[in-house]
């Protein structure tokens, strides 16, 4: 999250995966790969990423995270950092809470 002209920007990585093209990647049978073959630039994670947020009634806000993992192949095992144009691509999602001023 970052507070620019103090408004809050909160950025949520794709809920499924990564897209990249540094290497091949096959997480599904030499079938589904021909029907699909973008897939190969693809690193999944386990669980779609998402965050919950409340609003209470004095404009308090909460956000809960979670945190994921990948199914078989992680940024590492391609040589990829996890982060990508400044934010993470990490299988997580943070919490935040901000208080209404």
């Amino acid at each position: 999250m970052k507070i620019i002209n103090e408004i809050h920007y909160y950025t949520l990585n794709s809920m499924s995966y990564i897209w990249q093209g540094i290497k091949e990647t096959f997480n599904y049978s030499g079938e589904i790969h021909k029907q699909y073959p973008s897939l190969k630039n693809l690193i999944l994670y386990q669980e779609s990423l998402h965050v919950i947020v409340a609003i209470d009634d004095n404009m308090n806000i909460q956000i809960n995270g979670m945190k994921g993992h990948y199914q078989n192949i992680t940024p590492s095992d391609i040589g990829m950092g996890n982060t990508w144009n400044g934010v993470s691509i990490e299988p997580r999602t943070t919490s935040f809470y901000i208080g209404y001023k």
